[in-house]
C-alpha cells in the first residue's frame, strides 16, 4: 500500500498528503501583477482593449497553472522525503545496519546504522563494497563470499566479525538478498548473531 492509498478520511494520527489551492495572497499578487503587465503593453505599445483584456485572461490562467504544478511539485517531494524516512526507519529494525548495493559493487544506500558505526564513512561520493567492507574491517574471505553473492545477485548468510569506528568488535551474521524490483540490486542486512 502506498500513501496515496490510504482512505480518504485517514485517522488524525495519519500521514495524508496536503491538497493546496493557492492562497488569497499568491492569487492577489498573480491578479496585480497581471494586471499591471497589460496595463502597462497597453500603455505604451497595444492599443486594442479587446487584446488587453484576453491577455490579461490567458496570463492569469497560465500563472495559476504555474502556481498550482509549483504546490503540487513541493507536495510530492515532501511526501516523497517522507516515505524515504519511513523506509529508512524501518529498515533499522532488528538490524545493525543495511546496505543496498548495486551488482556492479557500487553502494547506493547506506542507512544510518551504517553512518553511526563507521562515523569516518564519506558520504558525499559513491563507495564500492569491498572499500566498505574494508572499513568495517571484514577480512579476505568473507569479503569474498560477500562480494560473490551480490555481484551473482544471490542469497547468502555470511558470519562475520566488524569492528566499528571504536574499535569494538561485534559478532554479526550478514544477509545478503537480492531485490526483486528493480534489478540489479541486493540488499545487505547486518544483525547481531544470535537474533532471528
Amino acid at each position: 500500500m502506498r500513501y496515496e492509498d490510504l482512505p480518504p478520511k485517514p485517522r488524525k494520527d495519519d500521514f495524508s498528503t496536503r491538497r493546496r489551492l493557492p492562497t488569497m495572497v499568491q492569487f492577489a499578487l498573480l491578479v496585480s501583477s497581471t494586471f499591471l503587465l497589460v496595463l502597462f503593453a497597453h500603455i505604451f505599445t497595444i492599443s486594442d482593449m479587446g487584446f488587453g483584456l484576453t491577455a490579461f485572461v490567458v496570463l492569469c490562467i497560465s500563472n495559476g497553472i504555474v502556481i498550482w504544478s509549483v504546490q503540487t511539485s513541493r507536495d510530492t517531494l515532501l511526501a516523497t522525503e517522507f516515505q524515504n524516512a519511513l523506509l529508512g526507519a524501518a529498515l533499522s529494525i532488528q538490524n545493525q545496519f543495511c546496505l543496498i548495493v548495486r551488482k556492479d559493487g557500487t553502494v547506493v544506500f547506506a542507512d544510518r546504522g551504517y553512518h553511526a558505526m563507521y562515523p569516518q564513512f564519506d558520504r558525499t561520493r559513491r563507495h564500492h563494497l569491498e572499500e566498505v567492507l574494508t572499513v568495517a574491517g571484514i577480512g579476505n574471505d568473507e569479503t569474498g563470499k560477500i562480494c560473490d553473492a551480490a555481484y551473482n545477485a544471490t542469497s547468502a548468510q555470511v558470519p562475520i566479525t566488524v569492528r566499528d569506528g571504536n574499535g569494538m568488535t561485534h559478532s554479526i551474521l550478514l544477509l545478503i538478498d537480492p531485490i526483486r524490483r528493480p534489478q540489479d540490486y541486493v540488499f545487505l542486512r547486518a544483525r547481531l548473531l544470535g537474533e532471528s
